[in-house]
């Protein structure tokens, strides 16, 4: 056996990790120490604000609760050996500290008769009631079902129901003026009383609960469309609205039938046939129907510009094209195609609409909003126009200038994937 010094003063608590590893001590000194388990080598010293006076360790977690006597919680990572939070004051000395099993809330109890709920993620305190005597002792069960309690000058312990587990409730961050309410003692009570209070208590917590509801209604967050103007937005549609429009006439050679249903033709009664000495049937020739389709051009410029078509021009006298991007956002993928292909020159006669078209999108680009989308519109639009867009300038000038501005975000996007890539890597190899 060896027996060396650990503390200056007296030692208020022990604690040892679940693979025996390491040993906490805390002592009257202020100091906590983290000592390797097979020998006395000193591994790390804390130094805290007050004299300690309890430790309790989460061992899956490694976390640490540490109460001092200046009426403080400190919780320290045991993996890092450093303090991440620090709850309190409490009105008198704290008595017990207990964490429940998934290490998210640790529960204090204290000698001004206050048992308090700390949520470890926000540090913040999310629940307090307050007893008619003080808690000395308590202790949670490991699904977080109960909690049971130990209190001075009573001779019995006594169990708390966790309501969190039976009804939806929100637990939000108390306000610093926060009122505990003076709860009863648990007591023994026959089965109608029982069955009366549980109905007492359903009708109190439907009515919270829908308190709640009303008020997370009224103060729900709404993400804004967009965090910040420099920053490179994505849209909200699902993959399914635009990931498939360059492959979308793949698609629909894939799901055409191989040959089409022809419906069978109903038989006259009564045949028709050709005067001469020998008696011959009339047959139709069907060719005739195929050598009346005419292919002009001209007939395709007298069609009248769609909606979407008279959409954009709207949009290019206001200088707002963001209507013909929710236009676009509203449609499918057939119905998008079917648009775009609407603007071609050779329908409209002038290369106007497709000049709008890529203003529209050119705008969009530089405030930073659906990246994703105007990159898809785009290879749809040159896979569709790539004709009119090579025998046209100015459309041919117009691409360019959209190339260069497609171009600038592209290289400011991959500079920023670097940074990022580059300090995961450095996280990952570094040695802490």
């Amino acid at each position: 056996m060896i027996i060396f010094k650990a503390h200056e003063s007296a030692v208020r608590g022990v604690a040892s990790d679940g693979l025996n590893q390491f040993v906490i001590s805390g002592g009257n000194d202020t100091k906590l120490k983290f000592w390797r388990f097979n020998g006395s080598q000193l591994l790390t010293t804390i130094t805290l604000d007050a004299p300690i006076n309890q430790l309790v360790l989460h061992k899956e977690s490694s976390l640490l609760a540490v109460s001092l006597d200046n009426f403080y919680v400190n919780i320290i990572d045991c993996e890092m050996r450093r303090p991440i939070r620090v709850f309190g004051p409490h009105g008198n000395r704290v008595t017990d500290m207990a964490f429940n099993g998934e290490s998210r809330w640790l529960i204090t109890s204290s000698m001004d008769s206050i048992i308090r709920v700390w949520d470890l993620p926000l540090g913040l305190l999310v629940d307090a009631f307050r007893v008619s005597t003080p808690c000395v002792s308590l202790s949670l069960s490991p699904t977080g079902e109960f909690l049971a309690t130990a209190h001075s000058e009573e001779v019995g312990i006594y169990l708390w129901a966790n309501l969190s587990l039976y009804t939806p409730i929100t637990l939000r961050p108390l306000p610093e003026d926060f009122e505990p309410v003076l709860l009863e003692m648990p007591v023994i009570r026959s089965d109608e009383e029982e069955d009366q209070e549980f109905n007492d208590l359903n009708v109190d917590s439907n009515d919270k609960v829908n308190e709640e509801i009303n008020d997370s209604e009224s103060l729900a967050y709404k993400s804004p469309e967009q965090l910040g103007e420099d920053l490179i937005t994505l849209s909200s549609l699902p993959d399914s609205r635009w990931k498939n429009l360059l492959c979308l006439d793949i698609i629909k050679k894939r799901n055409k039938p191989k040959e089409v249903v022809h419906k069978p033709e109903n038989a006259p009664f009564f045949l028709p046939t050709v005067a001469g000495l020998e008696p011959k049937f009339a047959v139709e020739d069907k060719q005739k129907n195929d050598d009346m389709d005419i292919d002009s051009h001209i007939v395709d410029k007298l069609k009248p510009i769609s909606l979407f078509g008279e959409l954009i021009i709207s949009c290019n006298n206001d200088s707002n094209y963001s209507p013909v991007v929710e236009r676009l956002k509203s449609m499918g993928q057939s119905a998008i195609d079917a648009e775009i292909r609407s603007l071609s020159t050779q329908l409209n006669g002038s290369p106007n609409l497709l000049i709008y078209f890529l203003d529209a999108m050119e705008t969009t680009l530089k405030i930073n909003k659906d990246f994703e989308l105007i990159q898809s519109y785009l290879g749809l639009f040159l896979k569709i126009h790539i004709e009119d867009i090579i025998s046209n300038d100015t459309l041919k000038t117009r691409c360019e200038q959209l190339c260069q501005t497609t171009e600038e975000l592209w290289d400011r996007l991959s500079n920023e994937f670097n940074k990022s890539l580059c300090l995961t890597n450095y996280l990952r190899s570094a040695v802490l």
